[in-house]
């Protein structure tokens, strides 16, 4: 409604004052009709319930715009309004009839400057993130002692020098092999997708990447937020250590890498192991290692005494005993045996007063073959008796001989 139909509708020529409620009707109308684009710092942010409007205000340092968005309105908008961003937003100017009180009606808005960056990094980060780009199971495991350490980095910035002396003061014994790149403009991807390829190629492989850049503007570092480059250091074969800008900077490259450190010097000092803490190491494993063959030994002299204390080992005959007993009663048998026959055959030869030689000299016969059975059983029986305890004699000899100061 313009302001003549306005007027002919209230019949305003004929009136020499408003109401207040005439006069704010007449502003809405009047309002409505201004409909632009505004650009300002998001603040005062404010999110009521479900279906309730979201409210906040623009400011460009000197003044406040209030601001309020339909909820279906917000919820249709691909973006989110953040404290502190900037922003472009498209409506019209309206009045709150109750209050009195201007605001802008917002049909649509959207992130300008760093805040559309962020936008789009934030995009890309949720869609690698639901590939698994960034999955902890992924993460190379990183060699603590590194032969040969690459350093893909701008050459004339100041992370090289500081990885170097960190590198130099840290861990001397590392091979350094540097990678020159380009950090910033349209060919810093390239570059560093072509050093990461060439790195993998060469033939002394490093053992770990440091793909390092100091600090800079969002902008200066949105090659590092690059598609393409985080899918090539998800496939590098080489563990991958980044350190890009100072302490709150996170890239796409950082949430993709082996590790993520917040500053070049951090990278380098996470590359590996002091040389200091390995000196450490050392110097505790020569202790332990002394000290379990001081107790190796120790369990070694006492079960040496304590066998050489038994009394198998100071009379041998001690071995035998057992055996002399069994021996002393197979002769005792065979005594008896013997005395039985010899009896037997007196008492025939003095009742009969008379014997034929080839009779006599038949049961002679027969008598030495039972004493050489008789032999013979107690031969094998000994020597069966001393061949087991020689043996375990053996075997007792050859443990004293290992356990022996002079071999051990």
């Amino acid at each position: 409604m313009d302001t003549y139909e306005f007027e002919k509708q209230y019949n305003l020529q004929n009136k020499d004052a408003f109401s207040v409620s005439d006069a704010l009707k007449f502003a809405k109308s009047a309002l409505n009709t201004i409909k632009l684009k505004v650009e300002g710092e998001a603040t005062d942010i404010f999110i009521g319930a479900i279906g309730k409007p979201i409210y906040f205000k623009l400011t460009d340092g000197q003044n406040l715009l209030q601001c309020r968005c339909w909820s279906n309105v917000y919820r249709s908008i691909d973006c989110e309004v953040h404290l502190g961003e900037m922003y472009e937003v498209t409506g019209y100017f309206d009045c709150y009839l109750k209050k009195g009180e201007m605001q802008f009606n917002v049909t649509n808005f959207e992130p300008i400057g760093e805040g559309k960056l962020r936008m789009r990094v934030a995009k890309l980060a949720n869609k690698l993130e639901a590939e698994g780009l960034f999955a902890s199971e992924h993460k190379k495991p990183i060699n603590p002692l590194p032969k040969r350490i690459a350093i893909i980095t701008s050459p004339h910035g100041k992370a090289v020098f500081d990885c170097i002396r960190t590198l130099k003061r840290r861990y001397p014994i590392a091979k350094l092999q540097f990678f020159g790149i380009t950090v910033e403009g349209k060919t810093a991807v390239k570059n560093m997708i072509s050093a990461l390829e060439a790195v993998q190629k060469i033939d002394e492989r490093p053992d770990t990447i440091l793909f390092v850049r100091g600090g800079g503007s969002y902008e200066d570092l949105m090659p590092y937020n690059d598609e393409e480059l985080a899918r090539v250091i998800y496939a590098c074969e080489i563990p991958i250590i980044t350190g890009i800008g100072h302490e709150p900077d996170n890239s796409i490259a950082d949430m993709v890498a082996d590790k993520r450190c917040s500053t070049p010097t951090a990278a380098a000092e996470n590359v590996a192991i002091s040389i200091d803490e390995l000196y450490k190491k050392v110097e505790d494993a020569y202790a332990a290692l002394q000290l379990a063959i001081i107790h190796r030994l120790e369990s070694a002299r006492v079960r040496y005494s304590n066998l050489s204390d038994r009394g198998i080992f100071q009379n041998a005959r001690l071995a035998l005993k057992p055996y002399r007993q069994d021996f002393d009663m197979q002769l005792s048998s065979f005594l008896a045996a013997y005395r039985a026959s010899s009896s037997k055959t007196n008492a025939i030869l003095n009742d009969s007063r008379f014997a034929l030689d080839g009779a006599f000299q038949n049961y002679i016969s027969n008598f030495k073959k039972q004493i050489d059975t008789y032999y013979e059983h107690f031969k094998s029986l000994a020597l069966n008796m001393m061949s087991s305890y020689g043996n375990e004699l053996s075997i007792k000899a050859a443990y004293l001989d290992a356990l022996s100061p002079l071999k051990t």
